[in-house]
């Protein structure tokens, strides 16, 4: 799907929806936060943030991680999430055939392969299958998912962009666009046995042993979740304003002058950030 229709239809779902006031307090707040991690300065990571194995840092606008052999490196920090959840990051890699990803959730502690009640890996390179691992009562388990399209490995400069959806039985999918536009998408049937929260700790970053440096940007997650009695379709717009840029909301929202406003809280929302 080209961007211009991705706009379009994402325009046209947040126009048309009057989304319930409780959840555009949440999806504002998500976006001021996400909005704020990463887009800063070169240095240290901070914000809340805390790097675990070989490290981290900003450059340019991007987290710079560096792998090590058994340890990989990346960054976490407490974000306790509710399933479903969407996820996404853009993803690149000195070391095409040397560099992976892995993310994970509600975890006790952040570092590579924790324990959490579930995350996913693609380890060695972007031409290996994306695997997940959970806990259960006998331990720390490993799926490998199954794959539909051609995996590839990433490019030093061109990024990829990795999404996700973990569904409420944890069951999920992920699907990575490469740099080329093409797509493999990976499956995952409810892991048997999974326990539930580990911990607060939501983690991402390498899951590996060349230095790298591997580089992610545009990092988004949402557990929002409808208000009682309202529309699934509610869901779908607030994640998808998670998911949008930021100058592409502030622009939509300009030329938004006319025809209803909205809820007190929506216009408030739209007039904060028409001033920014």
């Amino acid at each position: 799907m080209s961007n211009r229709t991705t706009k379009a239809i994402t325009e046209e779902l947040v126009a048309s929806i009057e989304i319930p006031e409780a959840a555009w307090e949440r999806a504002s707040k998500r976006y001021e936060d996400l909005g704020a991690w990463f887009n800063r300065p070169d240095g240290p990571v901070g914000n809340a943030w805390t790097p675990w194995g070989n490290g981290a840092d900003l450059l340019n606008g991007q987290l710079e991680t560096f792998g090590q052999n058994a340890v990989a490196g990346g960054v976490g920090r407490a974000l306790a999430l509710d399933f479903p959840l969407t996820f996404g990051f853009d993803f690149r890699t000195l070391v095409p055939t040397g560099g992976g990803w892995e993310i994970g959730f509600n975890s006790p502690v952040s570092s590579n392969l924790a324990q959490a009640q579930i995350g996913f890996i693609q380890q060695c390179c972007g031409s290996s299958n994306v695997a997940e691992f959970y806990m259960t009562s006998g331990g720390q388990q490993f799926v490998n998912g199954t794959p539909s399209g051609s995996f590839e490995n990433y490019s030093t400069t061109a990024f990829a962009r990795i999404s996700g959806i973990v569904n409420p039985d944890l069951s999920a999918t992920i699907t990575i666009t490469y740099a080329d536009n093409s797509q493999a998408v990976i499956s995952f049937g409810a892991p048997s046995g999974a326990l539930g929260p580990q911990g607060s700790q939501l983690f991402f970053g390498n899951s590996s042993a060349p230095l790298g440096p591997h580089y992610f940007d545009n990092f988004v997650v949402s557990s929002v979740v409808p208000e009682p009695g309202t529309l699934s379709s509610a869901l779908i717009a607030v994640l998808a304003l998670s998911a949008l840029r930021i100058s592409r909301i502030r622009a939509f929202r300009r030329q938004r002058s006319t025809g209803s406003q909205g809820s007190p809280r929506r216009q408030e929302w739209t007039a904060k950030h028409q001033k920014e």
